[in-house]
């Protein structure tokens, strides 16, 4: 897959000085397929962690993740995984001079594969029904390449609406860590 700067998908990078909803920027690919997206988001807390910490931030987190996944240490700070083979949630939280540093990352790709097979299967569906009915060759390229085409297009919606939704729940979730790290969370 080629790059291509002129079909932007969103990926959030967000900080404490930015506005709460930000533009979205990230590498996508032209064509019918949907195209592979990963989203950040960054935020810096002015409160200070420690190892000592750690346990209760590893409850905040698996309390607010929307599934489970595995905590670790890392570094002077914490990791947070999640992989559902569709999604792959990885949330980490580290000390910094200028306070701690929560930042996650998502990537929805396996989620993108999913939706071009239903796609790519319709298709070939399609072209099968079509021989079925005696159509001549031209009848069955031409019903496949349609369904193909619209299959293409309905995957690329469901894929970015999806997307979207997982995106605004990472956000979620970075705010609500940062506000149980600054106390707010009860």
């Amino acid at each position: 897959m080629i790059d291509s700067p002129a079909d932007p998908v969103p990926a959030i990078r967000r900080d404490a000085t930015s506005p709460p909803r930000e533009a979205a920027t990230a590498r996508a690919t032209t064509g019918i397929a949907p195209v592979a997206g990963a989203y950040h988001v960054r935020e810096v807390v002015e409160q200070a962690i420690t190892p000592n910490d750690y346990p209760r931030l590893i409850s905040l987190v698996r309390a607010l993740a929307p599934e489970a996944g595995s905590a670790r240490e890392l570094g002077d700070g914490l990791q947070w995984e999640h992989d559902s083979g569709f999604t792959s949630l990885s949330l980490t939280i580290n000390p910094e001079p200028t306070g701690t540093v929560i930042r996650a990352d998502l990537r929805t790709d396996g989620e993108q594969v999913a939706y071009g097979l239903g796609a790519a299967g319709a298709a070939l569906l399609a072209a099968i029904t079509a021989t079925g009915a005696h159509l001549p060759l031209g009848g069955i390229i031409g019903s496949g390449i349609a369904t193909l085409v619209a299959g293409g297009w309905c995957a690329r919606r469901l894929w970015r609406r999806s997307s979207r939704r997982q995106s605004e729940e990472l956000h979620r979730l970075v705010r609500a860590i940062a506000a149980g790290l600054r106390g707010e969370l009860e």
